[in-house]
């Protein structure tokens, strides 16, 4: 992991802030679609998971 270091002083605008922070955010993106299908697989049926759920508070 990258360790960055940002010095923000008082005189820092927020054009630099915005600035500094999009250098250093993740370029890695989630991919949703590699766990498509795996939730169905885990907990059965959507509709009959939140039931159980339900049950199970009342």
């Amino acid at each position: 992991m990258d360790n960055t270091l940002i010095v923000i002083k008082r005189t820092s605008t927020r054009k630099q802030l915005d600035e500094a922070l999009r250098k250093i955010k993740s370029r890695k993106k989630f991919n949703a679609k590699k766990y498509l299908g795996s939730i169905k697989s885990v907990f059965g049926d959507a509709i009959d998971y939140q039931k159980k759920l339900r049950d199970e508070w009342a």
